[in-house]
Formats: structure tokens, sequence, C-alpha cells
């Protein structure tokens, strides 16, 4: 049966209040060379087969990081580029699947750009038509209340950064 790709993304607002917190959990991801020779049992999404999870990186999230590099809020400055650095490294082993520009829809919101990101990966690149809560290959990280309920609603995965 085919493989489906598993993603975890996180929003912006989880890279600012505890950076290590996801770093922790890409240090327990394989590398590109580790993911291809691994499969990952289903039991963890109920899918026929699995392989190694990869951190999707929305271009919004890089955005946000981005412009809160600069922010006067010193904390938040310092997440945001640990978070930059962070990211840069796993990318260099093969751990993040970076949204591409042809893979968004132009114009919207930030909610609405993280959201579309999410449903675009579990439909298209999950290869299901229309996610449920017990298979999408999708799980968003977040502390937006909104954004969760919005993303249950559309059948979505979603953890906060408690989980």
């Amino acid at each position: 049966s085919k493989r489906l790709q598993l993603y975890m993304m996180f929003d912006t607002n989880v890279y600012l209040s505890d950076p290590e917190k996801i770093n922790a959990w890409l240090s327990k991801l394989p590398t590109e060379k580790e993911r291809k020779e691994m499969e990952l049992k289903s039991s963890q999404v109920g899918t026929p087969a699995s392989v190694a999870p990869r951190l999707l990186l929305p271009l919004q999230v890089v955005a946000e990081l981005d412009f809160k590099k600069g922010s006067r809020d010193q904390t938040i400055a310092y997440c945001s580029r640990t978070a930059s650095r962070m990211l840069l490294a796993a990318a260099e082993k093969g751990q993040v699947r970076l949204q591409r520009e042809g893979e968004r829809t132009e114009g919207l919101n930030y909610d609405d750009a993280i959201l579309d990101c999410c449903l675009r990966f579990a439909g298209i690149h999950g290869g299901v038509g229309s996610p449920t809560p017990n298979n999408s290959n999708v799980a968003l990280c977040t502390n937006d209340r909104d954004l969760i309920l919005r993303a249950r609603g559309e059948g979505l995965r979603v953890l906060d950064e408690n989980d």
C-alpha cells in the first residue's frame, strides 16, 4: 500500500513561546537518510503504512518569524532568532518540508494561510480526499484557540503545545 507522509506543523506562537520544546521534538526526528530507511508503525495515526514524520513549515510562519526578529520585546526577538536557526539546521538534515510558493493561496490573512497550508498537505500530499479527525496526516500544534476551533472543524488533527 502507498506510504503516507506524516507532517507536524507548529504555528508561530509555539515557536515564540518555547522554541526549545520544538527543538527537542526535532531532535527525535530521523535525518533524510534515516527517514528513507525506516517506517513508523501505523498505530500512531491509524493509517495503513506510514513514514517518519516531517516538520511542515508554512511560508507564513517563516515570514512571521522573520518579522518578529525585530521585536522590541527581547524575549520574542530571541525566540524568533532561535527558532530560525533551529529550522535552518533541521532543513539541512532533511527534517523539514518547506511550503513552496506554488503551494499557497495568495492574499490570505495569517490564520487563513496556516489553515490553507494544512488542508493542502492533508489533501494533496496525503492522498486523502478530505481529512477527518481520525486519519489526517497533518497535525497542527497551536495555542490560538480560534485557529484550533477552525482546524478541528475542517477535520484536522490539532494539538496544543502541552500535548
